[in-house]
């Protein structure tokens, strides 16, 4: 595996240690045996695809690219993502991580790209939390009958 800096990025190609021949970006039929090799059970490849390019709110975001995209006739639908230059698994994808992924969506807030937790909107929230808590307090201060019977006290009320 080689590393080397190209127009500001980083680039990594694999060569045979032996020969020299450089075997990156690997083919799909690598890939394929990559995926099975990773999968723990028996599960025939469905569909293989090559990415070159995500958005936001794909399962393979903010990964090394270009990558193929493996997936696999399995009852939780697997995807595995074998990266093209290196020939490693990168990812694992399946219904209950997609599962996670929209329910940290909703927790985070973070509609678009999924992973930011500093927005507007959660802070927003956060004061919104917190004066609801603090008018809480005050609301239970005034109304409490331990607050009160100290007040009544503290002015001379009701002496035998």
């Amino acid at each position: 595996e080689v590393t080397y800096e190209s127009e500001n990025r980083r680039e990594v190609v694999l060569y045979d240690a032996v020969t020299g021949d450089r075997l990156s970006p690997i083919d799909e039929v690598t890939a394929t045996e990559l995926a099975r090799r990773d999968f723990a059970g028996d599960a025939d490849v469905t569909s293989i695809e090559k990415i070159e390019s995500t958005g936001s709110h794909s399962e393979y975001r903010n990964k090394e690219l270009p990558a193929y995209r493996v997936t696999l006739d399995h009852a939780t639908n697997p995807s595995i993502y074998i990266s093209a230059n290196r020939g490693t698994v990168t990812t694992r994808r399946n219904n209950q991580w997609r599962l996670f992924d929209f329910f940290w969506m909703l927790h985070t807030m973070d509609y678009q790209g999924r992973d930011n937790f500093n927005h507007w909107l959660l802070k927003g929230m956060s004061v919104f939390g917190m004066a609801t808590v603090l008018s809480g307090f005050g609301l239970w201060v005034k109304t409490s009958r331990l607050f009160r019977g100290s007040r009544k006290r503290s002015r001379g009320g009701d002496a035998l």
